[in-house]
């Protein structure tokens, strides 16, 4: 049974969750805008154009089988064997020309929402990596999943928001074609149909109001077990060598528990709804025509063929008019789509400006690395880490950052190469294109050995004498002889050690050439005669550095050195000064 806390949970959901009409149209307009009025504006009308065309042919075609069959039924009641055959032979035609026609009718609806579902994933992808916002939405609270928003919820989106345009349209079309049939033959019971959805339209809401927040909170956890899942993989190593499988297991379980719950109470609402709207499918059109229609046509007033005629148009105009009860189950999980698609692109929008509206960090760009009464807090301005620090380095000096574990010395460099944005004062450091970051754990791409190499340039900007060469001043000339060559694509995270990766890492570094390069313990995995090697190569090819040093073995290659003492305060030596300050020996 669903548990009360997840009861209460999604009751407490409703209010914020169970917008106002008006709201889910601003935000499904603010959604769907861009690609009908930008550069993709063009074939997205023309897309809708011919969809709208077959909608209309399709219905005209349909419209004109009601009055066949009307001629049929009369012909056959009138036992007229000539009229019933020809009546026979258009319908056949009929049903073919509609067959053709739906066939095209959908191929049309899904082409339209695969280009509509291509823009705007290159629209979501393109403001997600402008001006780090990727990293700044997944170190932040507030989105979760922007994966799989971007996938299956953008993907859904497109396809359900072409399924219920072209719905809703054909909808309308019956609504006004069928509806003047039904006019013809009997007023009244036009305006019973009318009477008849409205009822329906008001007790499907008060019934299913609650999907709503419910499905949001399905998509929600759906996203959560498989964000576990995905993560169970990734570190499935450390997961084995910590023994930590039954906590794994623990925590993976109950979020599958609460996905069930709350799956439940999805499946409960729903079949209330569902109960009302299987049966107001049927009982209208069976009982309605019969109360307007029977006592004429027993009188003599009303042919047959009308009253087949009458019937099949009312229970196509109740179809139209009901199209918002039989899908309100549909609604409600488009809704929830919406509301997740929003918030990312309103967080998206936030996030294209370069800094954050509370930062007081002034970024200016220069040929060197300057700080100006610098203070740095925590993304969340919950902990002062560093206050009113001064430096300067200018092109060919470098600098060691050293100082207890939770002192700031990353977060020190994120915030000189703009990532971290929370402080005050002035930074000045060359563009982010002349700047390389390389952190403990490298960042190795999907692609070849040349690609991995290369990385953030093109696989074309280096000769093959030049990678050759640059493996072997780290000893990596081995890699091309074990893995098939500068070529072979493989799984480099699970190929290479973490060593080994640190010095792919190195590479990168020589054969990108930076203005100044930030060095995240970028040696940790190596031994300390490796470490030494590292260094001797990045002075030797007159790299500008700062790095996070703990190795005191380290620390000659530097020229300064800053330590940052965890309090917020600081010190600032050169490397002779500071070995005279703790008693170290050169």
């Amino acid at each position: 049974m669903t548990s009360d806390l997840d009861k209460k949970s999604c009751e407490k959901a409703v209010p914020e969750l169970n917008q106002s009409f008006a709201e889910l149209w601003k935000q499904c307009v603010r959604l769907t805008l861009p690609y009908w009025s930008l550069e993709s504006r063009v074939k997205a009308w023309l897309l809708l154009f011919f969809v709208l065309l077959l909608i209309g042919a399709n219905t005209a075609l349909s419209v004109t089988g009601t009055y066949v069959y009307n001629h049929m039924v009369t012909a056959l009641s009138n036992k007229d064997a000539a009229a019933f055959a020809v009546t026979v032979q258009q319908r056949f035609i009929i049903y073919a020309g509609t067959a053709l026609l739906q066939a095209y009718l959908t191929y049309s609806v899904f082409l339209l929402a695969l280009n509509w579902r291509q823009w705007l994933t290159k629209y979501f992808l393109r403001g997600y990596m402008q001006n780090r916002a990727f990293f700044k939405i997944n170190s932040e609270a507030g989105i979760d999943n922007p994966d799989e928003r971007m996938s299956e919820d953008i993907e859904n989106f497109t396809l359900r928001l072409s399924d219920l345009i072209s719905v809703f349209i054909d909808a309308l079309v019956q609504l006004f074609s069928y509806g003047f049939v039904l006019y013809q033959i009997c007023a009244p019971l036009l305006g019973a149909t009318v009477a008849c959805a409205w009822i329906s339209i008001f007790a499907t809401w008060l019934l299913g109001r609650r999907l709503i927040s419910i499905q949001f909170q399905q998509r929600k956890k759906e996203a959560d077990f498989r964000f576990g899942l995905i993560h169970m993989r990734t570190q499935a190593e450390p997961i084995a060598l910590y023994k930590g499988a039954p906590y794994v297991l623990k925590g993976m379980m109950q979020r599958f528990r609460t996905l069930v719950e709350n799956n439940l109470l999805l499946l409960r609402t729903t079949r209330t709804l569902e109960l009302f709207t299987r049966n107001y499918e049927w009982m209208p059109v069976m009982l309605v025509p019969q109360l307007f229609l029977l006592h004429s046509l027993l009188r003599g007033h009303l042919s047959l063929g009308d009253y087949t005629q009458a019937e099949s148009a009312f229970a196509i105009v109740c179809f139209a008019l009901s199209r918002p009860v039989s899908m309100f189950t549909s609604l409600a999980e488009f809704s929830a789509m919406v509301r997740r698609l929003a918030e990312l692109q309103a967080r998206l929008s936030r996030k294209s400006e370069s800094t954050s509206p509370s930062s007081q960090i002034t970024m200016i760009e220069g040929d060197r690395i300057e700080l100006r009464d610098f203070s740095l807090m925590t993304p969340d301005r919950n902990r002062l880490l560093i206050s009113g620090l001064s430096f300067r380095i200018n092109r060919g000096q470098s600098l060691a950052v050293v100082g207890p574990t939770g002192s700031g010395k990353s977060s020190l460099l994120r915030a000189i190469s703009g990532l971290w944005t929370e402080g005050s004062g002035v930074v000045v450091c060359p563009a982010v294109r002349h700047l390389l970051f390389l952190p403990q754990k490298p960042y190795l791409i999907p692609g070849s050995l040349r690609e991995q190499l290369a990385f953030p340039k093109s696989e074309y900007e280096y000769s093959d004498d030049v990678l050759v060469s640059a493996l072997g001043q780290v000893n990596l000339n081995s890699l091309l002889e074990q893995q098939g060559g500068l070529d072979s694509a493989k799984p480099w995270t699970k190929i290479l050690s973490p060593g080994q990766q640190q010095l792919l890492s190195i590479v990168r570094a020589t054969l990108f050439n930076p203005e100044f390069v930030f060095l995240d313990e970028c040696t940790s995995a190596l031994d300390l005669e490796d470490g030494k090697r590292v260094y001797e190569l990045i002075k030797k090819r007159r790299l500008s550095f700062l790095s996070i040093c703990h190795a005191k073995e380290l620390l000659p290659y530097h020229d300064f050195v800053l330590e940052l003492k965890g309090d917020s305060s600081w010190s600032l030596s050169s490397f002779q000064e500071y070995l005279t300050l703790k008693g170290l020996e050169p």
